[in-house]
């Protein structure tokens, strides 16, 4: 596993990207299927974000509580919460939005443990290095 730091956020990259294109999407239903088969004692809660077509529809979400940029996955395990950002695992460390920086960083100032998890091996590394 790498570990690096890229604008102060952590984040954890496969040593070898899997040969096969994952979409981010797949990897996180992955992710949250083996945490809940691993952690039933925890709540793993994905955040449905910037995923609607038209700019009226995300103002609508924006006055609801939307907050672009926030992390994919929360985790809460007795009175913790963990934030994880997922990326496909072929990415790089560019593809982390200037947004999500944000976000990660306000959470990691008020003393939450954030991530971002390049695939569902950098997830599973950092979930077992976290609860472990």
């Amino acid at each position: 596993m790498i570990i690096r730091e890229y604008k102060n956020i952590t984040i954890y990259m496969p040593e070898k990207a899997d040969r096969t294109e994952i979409l981010e999407s797949s990897d996180q239903v992955s992710a949250i299927a083996w945490f809940r088969e691993h952690y039933p004692q925890a709540k793993i809660v994905a955040t449905v974000n910037e995923r609607c077509s038209s700019e009226r529809d995300m103002q609508r979400l924006k006055r609801q509580g939307l907050v672009t940029g926030f992390p994919d996955l929360t985790i809460y395990l007795k009175g913790v919460a963990y934030f994880i950002e997922m990326k496909r695992s072929k990415a790089t460390a560019s593809a982390i939005k200037k947004d999500q920086v944000i976000q990660l960083g306000e959470l990691q100032d008020q003393g939450f443990e954030v991530a971002v998890c390049f695939g569902l091996s950098a997830f599973k590394f950092k979930v077992k290095e976290w609860i472990w």
